[in-house]
């Protein structure tokens, strides 16, 4: 009996088969979506010329101290965001995955390497550098630690006091009675002299130890009672005045962005005043009184202080601050939605004031951790600029900001540009 056999088609060969008909369906729909800048954008629903979507926003951060406390304050960026630092005093604790809005650590101490990071879009990060937000000045008196309430050395009763005075008169120590020094009879009485006249050789001149009043009379006690030496009119350790009189000047003083200007307040103290940075333009400002100065910005200034220069000199670091206008770059060349394929195009923007410079921005993702293309190119001053490095093939996206003296503006709106092979 004979068997015929059917011929099969391999599994592997059947797999293989399948697998490239899926590569050539994917090809198709890549090659649908590159097919010009409108389906590209079609397929990019977020891909508007406003950019809201895909817009990144710059990380807009301040911290201050309020009292002993230090406040963190998130305007803006692309949260969530972490609050950081490298130390800080007891019961604070990282601030992880907070949105935008007011923040603050109890104090007082000194926050080190104090930061705010962005966890999403561009993953900027805003340093403070260190901030101190003291306790009340170590010399202010509440209360004051000679306090004369009640004075330690209050006079209820004095320690000298003459109940009975320790050299009270009853009975003087050397009372003449009786004295010591009695006149009893003479130890060298005219007794009889010992060279009788027959014939005296030796004239009885009056003998020369006569008893003419005894020598130790007692006229008068020399430790007489009159007064004694303690006596307690005044006592020596009055308490009028205390030494350390309570300083009435306590300083006060705090400082906040009023648009672009630093608006700083002082309360309180032994003025005049000097308001100092670290950096920052327009400072020191020397010799104001209490009420609030306007320091012009825009600008960042570090280490933020306010210090008395009479009194008991104290001083209060108020932290860093960052003040600028929403004003910010338009990018013009090249434009959005446009192509090219040149690998050094112009890029151009309108200027703004104060800024002595521009940063250039192209990337090719929204989300800092899947780009492949990250350039950033600062101008150096002038509103156009060709990159030093060579644009990618692909659709890339590009934006610029300005530096007015030390705060960057905010990022300009995104436009779209597509790199075509040369």
């Amino acid at each position: 009996m004979q068997h015929t056999s059917v011929s099969r088609i391999p599994l592997k060969f059947l797999i293989a088969g399948i697998s490239i008909v899926a590569l050539l369906v994917f090809s198709v729909v890549v090659y649908l979506q590159m097919d010009g800048p409108q389906a590209a954008e079609a397929a990019n629903p977020g891909n508007d010329v406003s950019g809201n979507q895909f817009q990144l926003v710059a990380l807009d951060a301040t911290a201050q101290c309020v009292g002993d406390d230090l406040e963190v304050t998130i305007v803006d960026g692309d949260g969530p965001f972490d609050i950081l630092a490298s130390s800080a005093p007891p019961g604070n604790t990282p601030q992880i995955n907070v949105l935008a809005g007011t923040y603050t650590g109890p104090g007082p101490g000194t926050w080190t390497n104090l930061r705010v990071v962005e966890k999403s879009g561009d993953g900027e990060v805003e340093f403070f550098g260190n901030v101190t937000c003291p306790v009340a000045a170590t010399d202010t008196p509440v209360p004051p630690t000679d306090t004369p309430v009640p004075p330690t050395d209050t006079p209820v009763p004095p320690t000298d006091t003459p109940v009975p005075p320790t050299d009270t008169p009853v009975p003087p120590t050397d009372t003449p009675v009786p004295p010591t020094d009695t006149p009893v009879p003479p130890t060298d009485t005219p007794v009889g002299p010992t060279d009788t006249p027959v014939p005296p050789t030796d004239t009885p001149v009056p003998p020369t130890d006569t008893p003419v009043g005894p020598t130790d009379t007692p006229v008068p006690p020399t430790d007489t009672p009159v007064p004694p030496t303690d006596t307690p009119v005044p006592p020596t350790d009055t308490p009028v005045p205390p030494t350390d009189t309570p300083d009435p000047g306590i300083l006060a003083a705090s400082a906040t962005c009023s648009n672009e200007d630093l608006a700083v307040t002082i309360a309180a103290g032994d003025g005049p005043f000097n308001i100092t940075a670290s950096a920052g333009v327009n400072t020191p400002v020397l010799g104001v009184g209490t009420g609030t100065t306007f320091i012009q910005g825009p600008e960042k200034w570090d280490n933020l202080t306010v210090t008395e220069t009479t009194g008991d000199a104290e001083s209060i670091n108020l932290g860093q601050f960052k003040c600028r206008t929403d004003e910010r770059p338009v990018p013009l060349t090249p434009a959005h939605l446009s192509r090219t394929t040149n690998p050094f195009p112009t890029f151009s923007w309108t200027a703004i004031t104060v800024a002595n410079n521009y940063r250039v921005f192209v990337f090719d993702d929204k989300v800092a951790a899947n780009r492949t293309v990250d350039i950033r190119q600062n101008s150096g001053g002038p509103t156009s600029m060709v990159l030093s490095t060579p644009l990618p093939n692909g659709r890339l996206f590009w934006r610029v900001r300005g530096r007015q003296n030390r705060v960057w503006s905010l990022w300009s709106i995104r436009f779209t540009l597509f790199k075509d092979p040369s």
